[in-house]
């Protein structure tokens, strides 16, 4: 049970580093969505927690972080304490 919840924390910060990432390059979700190319409700459905945590597509992921300029590895990287406050403040 503990893994399930370390994922889920895990998939919560590479929501939020693809939001992150994505805005501080000035890309919309539509800009990201065309660079894929896939429809923009794939991206929508990862930022948004709408995505199904439990098969995560590391493909789709990988194609993201490409797309908005970022290595796949920095989605990955264990949580900052910011980012772990910043994702408490959501709920």
């Amino acid at each position: 049970m503990a893994d399930d919840a370390a994922f889920r924390l895990l998939f919560d910060v590479i929501r939020l580093r693809i939001r992150q990432a994505r805005r501080t390059r000035g890309l919309s979700q539509e800009d990201v969505a065309g660079k894929i190319p896939a429809d923009v409700r794939i991206l929508q459905r990862y930022e948004a927690r709408e995505s199904d945590v439990s098969d995560p597509r590391l493909k789709s992921l990988y194609k993201i972080a490409m797309a908005i300029g970022i290595d796949l590895a920095d989605l990955l990287r264990p949580p900052s304490e910011n980012e772990l406050r910043e994702l408490e403040d959501r709920d």
